[in-house]
């Protein structure tokens, strides 16, 4: 009885094991549940995606969820990336809030020089102090 109560534990240990860590995430963004962003970020290693598409939708949802974490990366995506399309909707969504603010106004100074002149005047319009 014992060797079948151990075999039980370990059987439903290894289903909440697996089901929280390699099947929650998926099936929460897919139907809309709250999700934990590391656990995503853990499955689909979107903080580190080589792909720019990705990576901005992805620091977009960190950035509403406040996922800080990704931030590091944000900032090294945001001071490499220099298309317009893919760093104003950052710093529009960064500058929401007063901390997030702050941060863009720091990427900013480093990203700068490294953007074209359009989009250094979208960002200096959405990062002027107000």
């Amino acid at each position: 009885m014992t060797t079948l109560r151990w075999k039980f534990v370990t059987i439903l240990l290894v289903f909440v094991v697996f089901f929280g860590v390699g099947v929650y995430p998926i099936l929460a963004t897919r139907y809309g549940m709250p999700a934990p962003q590391w656990l995503l970020d853990r499955q689909l290693k979107l903080t580190d995606s080589p792909n720019p598409e990705i990576a901005h939708v992805w620091f977009r949802l960190a950035i509403s969820n406040r996922y800080s974490t990704a931030y590091p990366a944000m900032e090294r995506y945001m001071v490499a990336i220099g298309r317009r399309k893919l760093v104003v909707p950052l710093y529009r969504d960064l500058a929401a809030t007063p901390d997030g603010k702050k941060l863009a106004v720091k990427i900013y100074a480093k990203a700068r020089d490294g953007y074209h002149p359009v989009a250094q005047s979208t960002v200096d319009a959405l990062l002027k102090p107000t």
